[in-house]
């Protein structure tokens, strides 16, 4: 899976601030591995 797919699948449970796959330096392929940053809600 690349970014694209990621944000549309986290995105099903809230706003995706970030998503980062880790990728291979050589190859460039994915190591299926990936940090997904998602903001909390400010609830009062």
């Amino acid at each position: 899976m690349d970014e694209v797919e990621l944000t549309k699948m986290f995105s099903e449970f809230g706003r995706v601030h970030q998503i980062n796959v880790l990728r291979d330096k050589v190859t460039g392929q994915s190591k299926d591995y990936s940090n997904t940053e998602k903001r909390a809600r400010k609830y009062l």
